[in-house]
Parts: structure tokens; sequence; C-alpha cells
């Protein structure tokens, strides 16, 4: 249901990679998203295990620290917890020339890695192989032991390179679980799908000046959500208006101010193996 282009924009091979299409909306995850025995989730790390890279990701993006941790309470049930919105960081054209002098990284344009090899024991990557475009040539670049590995391809672009069949035709490199390509977790949206008529204008609960552009977002507290068995969903309600039926009908009735609001849900997905 989804546009043709909407997975590619999710692995943008390119320096910079997504933030090349990216809109610049940013919130963290909840510790819900990591311990929820309600749904019957638990990771192996928590949120808490994030936090600190958190703190470093808001700065290189250029956001202030803040977007980490704000949430208040709203009214029983829900937390206003907003989205950051401030302008994308396009990575090329902020970190491009610093990665292109830097003595420590070397940037390989015009090169798609196709492959991982590993090394007879399968505790460390041998090999790192890739198609050289200009050429057409495929290449092997030999990694040695004590050297790391990063794969920062994304969600899905990590599992292709992991499913890579070796020449030999054993399993994939980092695939031995054969878990890799499982467990998909995309976040479905939802435009337009509820109104909302309520007696307080979102905008006097918008953070600090430091938080930066927001929009406002209603999330479930983790009592409700383990009370429903809920999963994270959050409510972003936006384009307020006054001039509605309902809003004037009530503001006449009782006196005071009413605003309406539409309301998008961007929900997420239970980690499924079959997914």
């Amino acid at each position: 249901h989804y546009a043709d282009d909407y997975w590619n924009h999710h692995s943008v091979k390119a320096l910079g990679g997504s933030s090349q299409v990216w809109a610049g909306w940013v919130t963290t995850l909840s510790d819900r998203t990591f311990d929820n025995p309600s749904v019957g989730v638990r990771w192996p790390i928590t949120r808490q295990d994030l936090v600190p890279y958190y703190r470093k990701a808001a700065a290189l993006i250029d956001r202030d620290a803040s977007i980490v941790d704000f949430e208040r309470g709203f009214f029983p049930g829900f937390h206003y917890r907003p989205f950051s919105r401030g302008v994308p960081t396009r990575f090329d054209s902020k970190y491009g020339d610093q990665l292109r002098v830097s003595p420590a990284i070397d940037v390989l344009l015009g090169c798609s890695t196709v492959g991982l090899d590993a090394n007879d024991s399968r505790r460390a990557i041998s090999v790192i192989r890739y198609f050289h475009h200009a050429s057409g040539v495929t290449r092997d670049l030999a990694i040695t032991p004590s050297q790391s590995v990063v794969l920062a391809a994304g969600g899905i672009g990590n599992a292709q390179l992991l499913l890579q069949p070796r020449k030999d035709g054993t399993v994939s490199a980092g695939n031995e679980s054969g878990q890799a390509g499982r467990f998909i977790m995309e976040h479905p949206h939802f435009y337009g799908v509820a109104e909302c008529v309520l007696d307080d204008d979102l905008d006097r609960h918008l953070p600090t000046a430091a938080f930066g552009p927001a929009e406002h977002a209603l999330v479930v507290d983790t009592e409700h959500s383990e009370k429903h068995g809920l999963f994270e969903c959050s409510l972003q309600f936006h384009e307020k208006t006054t001039d509605h039926e309902l809003v004037r009908h009530l503001s006449s009735e009782l006196g005071k101010p009413f605003y309406h609001y539409t309301i998008n849900a961007r929900a997420e997905m239970l980690p499924s193996a079959a997914n």
C-alpha cells in the first residue's frame, strides 16, 4: 500500500545515507518499547543503555539534548511527548568535507558493499566484498581479526548484507542464527484517524525554547498501557482551529475556549519473526 519508492528511502546508498531524504522529525524510544510484558516484549538491552548515545546523536543532528527525555503529564492515562521538528541535518553537506580530509577515515564513493565473508572459525569478518561502479569490477577488502566491522546500512540494508550467500554455499556470514531479515518493525502511519475537541490549547504545553520547533503528541502512560495490553503509539494533534461547529457550541454553552484538532497515529509493530 506504499508508493513504489517508499522502501528505497529506507536504504539510501549515498554519503549521508537516509539523511538525503530525512524530514527532520525526531523522537526517542520509551522504556516500554524495550520491556513490555503485557504484550510479550522484552529486549536484551534497555532504553538506559541507549541514552548516552541519544545525547551524542542529538548534537550531531543539531538538536538540544532535551529532546531525549522531555515528557510531562497531561491528563490521567496520557503524557504529552512532542516530536522535535527542526530543520533536517544533511550529513554530506555538514560533515562531507571533514570526512574527506580526515586522516582516520577513508570515504569510498561509487562503491557498493555486496557481501561479507568470515574466517574459518566464524569469529571475525575476513573480507568485505564491494562492487566498484566506475570500473564494473568486484573487489575484496581484507580485514584483520583485530579490526571491527560496523554495519550501518539501516535495518533493511543490514539484513540484505547478512543474507548474501557465500561462494561455498554455506550459511552467510552474520546469519548463523537464521534470524537475519526477520522481525522487521516498520512504524505504520494512519493519517486523519480521529478528531478531538479539547478545552486546552496545546501550544501552552510546548517545551522550552531550547527544544526547538515541535509537533504536539500524546502517548498512553505505562499504567494504562499495561492494563489494556497496548503497544507503542503516538497520537499527533495538529491543525488546531476554533472554526468548528462543536467548538462554537461548547464555548457558548460553557463560557470558555475550546479547540479542535485532527489526530494522526504513528504506531509500532510487535517484533514477530513472521515480519
